[in-house]
């Protein structure tokens, strides 16, 4: 009797530990596959940011390419204008003088912090006035 007891509860051990395995193997492959699949999403990532990475370099290269030839614009535009000043003196006069009252205003600002500064800014009146309006005295 003690002998079947014995065996009784090695067998009962036995199918626990089994069990107890079965389980441990079962929840092993569970986190394998969800593991796979956070690699698997990690390197979809991984192509996604070397594509953007890619995509910005060339994008940074086209803008570099376009900043130079604005630059080389602007260069040329200053030595037209400096030319004409020299070689013309009525566009010298001209260059030399004053801007007008409501462009100098139109041209400044206060100074502006945040977005709701500049759109208060912007919803000011700073149009110009017809030629045939006088401007309001501000």
């Amino acid at each position: 009797m003690k002998l079947l007891a014995a065996v009784g509860a090695l067998a009962l051990v036995l199918a626990v530990t089994a069990l107890n395995q079965h389980q441990t193997i079962k929840a092993e492959r569970h986190l394998m596959a969800v593991q796979k699949g956070d690699i698997d999403l990690q390197n979809k990532l991984i192509v996604i940011l070397e594509n953007n990475a890619q995509r910005n370099a060339q994008d940074s290269a086209a803008l570099t390419t376009t900043l130079q030839q604005v630059q080389q614009l602007a260069g040329e535009s200053r030595q037209i204008w400096e030319t004409l000043k020299r070689e013309n003196e009525e566009f010298k006069a001209w260059a030399n003088s004053a801007l007008p009252a409501d462009v100098i205003r139109l041209r400044s600002r206060p100074a502006i912090t945040g977005a709701a500064g500049y759109q208060s800014w912007l919803q000011q009146s700073n149009s110009l006035h017809s030629a045939s309006q006088p401007a309001e005295n501000q």
